[in-house]
């Protein structure tokens, strides 16, 4: 499988467009968006699955995945028990499983 990013665009929705392309035979793929809070005030998990897709591909054939990921999902539980979006950086992981990334992109929040 091959695993394509094309973009990430960045103003209040972060979308990552990705082409899948099965080359071997048709095969269910899969495309999973992971978060990771670099920097935080309280403890976040190292990966939280945000967006997934899955995609039936025949063979030779290219399909486009959009992965959406509103910046309202980056909102965590502070110490008083407020939802809030902490400036900093976050890295974006994409791939097919979470112990298969293969795109990972850093960004700023301020």
């Amino acid at each position: 499988m091959n695993f394509y990013l094309l973009s990430i665009i960045a103003f209040g929705v972060f979308v990552a467009i990705l082409y899948l392309k099965s080359s071997e035979h048709q095969r269910m793929l899969y495309s999973q968006k992971y978060v990771r809070d670099k920097v935080s005030t309280v403890a976040t998990p190292i990966q939280q699955l945000k967006a997934f897709q899955k995609e039936l591909v025949p063979v030779g054939y290219t399909r486009e995945v959009k992965l959406v990921l509103p910046i309202a999902e980056l909102a965590l539980y502070n110490a008083d028990m407020e939802e809030v979006i902490e400036p900093g950086e976050f890295e974006l992981q994409i791939g097919s499983a979470s112990d298969d990334i293969r795109i990972r992109r850093t960004i700023i929040v301020r």
